[in-house]
């Protein structure tokens, strides 16, 4: 082209586009806002992306609300969408999503309760229930589900707070969050309860004829002090029949939800477990980081049996260091308290049924292993990577274990003195 001719235009520069959770851009001209993307009346099924196939998800819950024997481990199958995050080479989800969708099944959690998981070797909590109800986050969690989409949860106590939080910020149970309309607010059923009792159902107090006087604004001290009046004893103007009915109402609305919090509240019992574990944690960071931070991370992995063996004796040592001893006298929230297993399994961030497999695994290893009293040469040859038709990972080992202890004591007719079941 010569120097004479005219240029060819510019192209129109392209402004940059704004993010839109629309199912396509072509639906509308104008882009949500940040304030709109936060508003407090999203639900998961705005976050994520509605072509994304559902999978199920195994759950495997433990439950340390409870002073004493620890309860039994829950597991619950949930289908919920999942995405596959390529940067991480793991499966994802949405920790609100899990939770409102684990309170819609048959494991619903019941009262108060955080939802924590394991990071390594650091613990996140990723939803609050109160009362059963999910509360909402403004920054939702995500988490990373195992290769096999499984994830291990630990269910941990959420103190009661005095009053629940604003209806808008609990995701209901069975009730998407965005079927709640803006400038929809219910309050919680206690105070809803006395701000407009019934009119038919119960007998109403006398009135006097007098106007009472225009009252002054409350404190917030004076608040605390109505709300923990004993209106049993009934007014002394009123009579005897009216006080009767105004008692019967008020103990329902007032004084019986009142007790159940105050006691919730002074229960310690909910904490104790936590507080274990945490100093068990704790403990075991500081005497051996080193074995310590390989177990926590090695969650999760196909590791060398040889490897995994290593993990299960550190265990191991740590249950016999450890079991049926008390926490210190001065451990606040758990002063001189027994440990049990499940602590210590907790405090691993292990399930306890992973306990009883370990234990099962060594006790036949110390049978059959190289050099033990039954040395098996297919379980040495699986134990020094030379065997290629065994199955692989801990659960493979140990099946074929089993399988060489079935063998052994069938040939003693089923009564051998060292069978492991």
């Amino acid at each position: 082209m010569s120097p004479s001719m005219t240029p060819p235009p510019r192209l129109p520069r392209i402004e940059s586009l704004e993010y839109s959770p629309g199912p396509s851009s072509s639906s509308s001209s104008s882009h949500p806002t940040h304030a709109s993307w936060l508003s407090p009346h999203w639900s998961p099924a705005h976050l994520e992306n509605p072509h994304q196939p559902e999978h199920v998800v195994t759950l495997y819950m433990d439950d340390l609300r409870d002073e004493g024997p620890a309860s039994e481990p829950a597991l619950a199958e949930i289908p919920m969408p999942i995405r596959f995050d390529v940067g991480a080479n793991a499966w994802c989800i949405s920790g609100d999503d899990l939770a409102l969708r684990l309170q819609q099944t048959p494991s619903r959690i019941d009262g108060h309760a955080k939802l924590c998981t394991m990071r390594g070797r650091y613990k996140q909590c990723f939803a609050r229930i109160v009362e059963s109800a999910v509360e909402r986050s403004s920054i939702p969690v995500g988490l990373k589900l195992a290769q096999d989409k499984s994830l291990q949860i630990t269910i941990e106590p959420n103190p009661a707070a005095a009053a629940l939080p604003p209806a808008d910020q609990l995701l209901e149970l069975g009730k998407r969050a965005s079927d709640t309309r803006p400038g929809e607010q219910s309050l919680p059923p206690a105070k809803r309860h006395i701000s407009s009792p019934p009119s038919s159902s119960h007998p109403s107090i006398p009135q006097s004829t007098t106007p009472p006087p225009t009252p002054d604004p409350l404190s917030p001290t004076e608040i605390q002090g109505w709300r923990a009046v004993d209106f049993s004893s009934g007014a002394s103007t009123s009579s005897s029949a009216g006080r009767r009915g105004s008692q019967s109402w008020t103990e329902s609305a007032t004084v019986g939800p009142t007790k159940a919090k105050l006691n919730k509240l002074k229960d310690p019992k909910p904490e104790v477990n936590a507080v274990i574990v945490n100093w068990l944690r704790n403990r075991f960071s500081t005497e051996d980081p080193y074995n310590y931070h390989a177990f926590t991370h090695s969650k999760g992995k196909s590791l060398p049996i040889q490897d995994l063996l290593r993990g299960y004796r550190y265990a191991a040592k740590l249950i016999a260091q450890y079991n049926d001893t008390r926490t210190p006298s001065d451990l606040e929230g758990a002063p001189d308290r027994k440990i049990s297993k499940a602590n210590i399994f907790a405090a691993l961030g292990r399930q306890t049924s992973w306990g009883s497999d370990t234990e099962t695994t060594l006790a036949l290893v110390d049978l059959y292993g190289p050099g033990a009293p039954r040395e098996d040469e297919r379980i040495v040859a699986i134990m020094t990577g030379k065997s290629h038709g065994a199955k692989e990972g801990s659960v493979g080992f140990l099946h074929s274990l089993k399988e060489v202890d079935r063998e052994y004591t069938g040939k003693l007719g089923g009564s051998g003195p060292g069978r492991v079941r």
